[in-house]
């Protein structure tokens, strides 16, 4: 716990196994066909890991709301999926490397935005 959310996502996004590394976006590349075509896959996928990075960026958007750095009203269902979304697309779609420059640039361009102006 780095004090911040940017801080805190900063360090889970560009740490080890993070997504600014390349062998887990290369993962992420080469499987996601087989995600759609295969249930078990799918299902294994999902539960072994997604679920744990995502109860880790939940976390820290919760203890950032407790800071009051987050609305209370923020959707954080959607707020923990945008960055490695937008990371997953720059990657598998656009072809260019996530490095912590790009998520930087998400986290203060998109992500801290949302969560300080209120839903319209």
């Amino acid at each position: 716990d780095t004090g911040s959310l940017r801080g805190d996502l900063l360090a889970v996004f560009c740490g080890p196994a993070g997504l600014s590394e390349r062998l887990p976006m290369s993962v992420l590349g080469a499987v996601m066909t087989a995600l759609h075509t295969d249930a078990e896959l799918s299902v294994a996928w999902r539960e072994r890991f997604l679920a744990p990075r995502l109860a880790v960026t939940e976390g820290i958007f919760a203890r950032a709301q407790q800071r009051g750095e987050v609305r209370r009203d923020a959707d954080l269902e959607v707020l923990t999926t945008v960055l490695p979304s937008l990371c997953a697309f720059h990657h598998t779609v656009l072809g260019n490397p996530v490095d912590a420059d790009f998520v930087a640039r998400v986290l203060d361009h998109v992500v801290l935005p949302a969560i300080t102006r209120p839903v319209p």
